[in-house]
């Protein structure tokens, strides 16, 4: 034996595959493959003009020999051959313009980048909700929220880092969205705020302070003075 059986055996699995079609010469690794044209002319361009390099001695010799091996007219299958015999190391494919190319396997088929990760978004978790109601923890956030405001004891207006902190908020936003869901969806009470009760409460920010002041609604103002009653 002039191989090792291991690389063998992997030849004859991927010509396999491809006489099966599982491999074809056009798609998939081997169309990666495949070299360009200022590839291939830069090769060529390499070699001596006017002589064989010495791998091209060699290599002329080799297929020389296969040719007169056989009784003529005698067509050597040499991609054929690569496939059934060398596979398992030297991949084969062709070119645009039909021409055969070989390549060490190692070097064939680089493997495709990843699919790029899609990571929700706030607007998918605000998806998930009804859209003419509230879901049970949402209510309850509502709830908190004006319960806060109706507690408001101070002269200046609220602001978002105030309502932040409030024990009640902070544990109904935790009921509604879990620590896992705020990762995921990176949702923000501000967001929320927003999207579910904008008709009832605006954030806006202090030109002069830089802060997040909570606005009410005429509609809300009556039901945190009636909570605050």
């Amino acid at each position: 034996k002039t191989e090792p059986e291991e690389p063998l055996a992997r030849s004859r699995a991927i010509a396999c595959a491809k006489a099966q079609g599982r491999l074809g010469e056009r798609t998939g690794p081997a169309a990666a493959m495949a070299g360009t044209a200022a590839e291939r002319e830069a090769f060529f361009s390499s070699l001596p003009p006017d002589e064989f390099a010495p791998l091209e001695v060699s290599l002329r010799q080799v297929l020389i020999d296969w040719l007169n091996s056989r009784p003529a007219p005698f067509s050597f299958p040499l991609l054929e051959w690569i496939d059934r015999r060398l596979g398992g190391e030297i991949a084969t494919a062709r070119d645009e313009a039909g021409q055969g190319e070989i390549r060490l396997q190692s070097a064939a088929a680089p493997a495709p980048p990843p699919p790029p990760v899609v990571v929700p978004g706030p607007e998918a978790f605000f998806a998930s909700l009804p859209e003419d109601s509230f879901t049970a923890e949402e209510d309850a956030l509502r709830s908190s929220i004006f319960d806060f405001l109706a507690s408001w004891r101070s002269p200046e207006l609220a602001c978002l880092a105030d309502l932040s902190d409030d024990p009640g908020v902070v544990e109904r936003c935790r009921l509604l969205m879990p620590q896992e869901a705020r990762a995921m969806y990176k949702v923000r009470i501000a967001q929320w705020v927003s999207h579910r009760i904008g008709g009832e409460l605006e954030i806006r920010e202090d030109p002069k302070s830089g802060k997040d002041i909570i606005h009410l609604t005429p509609a809300a103002k009556k039901q945190v003075v009636e909570r605050f009653q």
